[in-house]
């Protein structure tokens, strides 16, 4: 084709090329139209609505107190992802994802230290996990140190499961435990039980057999239908 011809072949070209163009959208447009949707809907969802989308796991940051590190370390190993080694101390976090929901589970050591850092480490506090050692007979330092806690503005409505580790879940009831820890009349009930309009905080005791995974993930299921 020679210059004066390719001149005037080249209208019918740029109709050719805008008529292929315009063939492409008419068949991509609802790929488009979705991508742009999907992403109207996940800013919408997760940064208007928040918590409230459905789809979106919820967190949880749970702090875990106690005099024994030992049994501490033992239910945080039987709760979370990942075992704790034997000669690790705190502070130590570790990750487990129960249900729908992903706990943070903390262990700062000592209570004075724990709650200090606890203050400045979390902003969100979502319940206090308890641990006590019932065959050591050290019931008086920790009644006082739960005392203590329940007392404390910053923990206040903060949802409280105390756990009692036993080598035998006859060795002592959950009636007694409760009366020697100071709890007795205190403790909300175990299973659904519905504290909204109430001032009660969640609070309970559950008995638990030393690396017995399934009666400390029954407990947090309890203390996840708390978690807001």
């Amino acid at each position: 084709m020679d210059f004066p011809n390719w001149i005037q072949a080249l209208p019918f070209i740029l109709l050719n090329l805008v008529n292929r163009y315009f063939h492409f959208l008419i068949q991509a447009w609802p790929f488009f139209l979705f991508l742009l949707l999907d992403l109207l809907f996940s800013h919408f969802f997760n940064t208007e609505l928040g918590e409230f989308y459905p789809f979106r796991p919820k967190t949880a940051n749970l702090l875990f107190l106690g005099r024994n590190e030992f049994c501490k370390r033992s239910v945080i190993s039987d709760i979370s992802d990942e075992r704790i080694l034997e000669i690790q101390r705190p502070p130590y976090s570790r990750l487990s994802i129960i249900g729908r929901i992903k706990f943070n589970l903390y262990d700062f050591g000592e209570l004075r230290t724990a709650c200090r850092v606890w203050k400045d480490y979390c902003a969100k506090r979502d319940a206090v996990v308890y641990v006590v050692n019932a065959c050591m007979e050290q019931f008086s330092e920790a009644r006082g140190e739960l005392n203590d806690l329940l007392s404390d503005e910053d923990f206040a409505n903060v949802p409280f499961l105390i756990f009692c580790e036993t080598p035998e879940p006859s060795y002592a009831s959950e009636k007694e435990l409760c009366f020697l820890l100071g709890l007795t009349g205190k403790t909300t009930g175990k299973g659904r039980v519905k504290l909204a309009g109430t001032n009660a905080r969640p609070l309970e005791v559950f008995v638990a057999k030393p690396s017995n995974r399934k009666q400390h993930q029954d407990a947090i299921k309890w203390l996840s239908q708390y978690i807001k």
